[in-house]
């Protein structure tokens, strides 16, 4: 990789970890949920494509610096809450 790369991670949200109910996980797809909402609240054209990306694919690649903000996005969203967290945890443990 060429000094001024920047890592790529792949955010899929087609599996994320969700506790719907007290100690209980189940898997859900969040693609569209995630794409439609940094959709409507992108700042740029980059993270709009991504935004689709998601929305269509279920995935994408995404930069350190998109995956911050699509986070940010998604906290400061009126999501359900339970949905939110399980959204961060799953972004957070892809910048580890």
């Amino acid at each position: 990789m060429k000094e001024n790369e920047e890592k790529t991670i792949l955010l899929n949200l087609q599996e994320v970890e969700v506790e719907q109910n007290i100690d209980k996980i189940t898997k859900m797809d969040l693609s569209k949920v995630v794409g439609n909402i940094v959709h409507q609240r992108a700042g740029d054209i980059g993270l709009d494509d991504k935004a689709r990306e998601i929305y269509h694919k279920g995935e994408a690649e995404v930069s350190e610096y998109m995956l911050t903000q699509i986070r940010s996005i998604i906290e400061q969203s009126d999501l359900v809450l339970y949905v939110r967290t399980a959204l961060m945890k799953h972004i957070d443990n892809k910048k580890v």
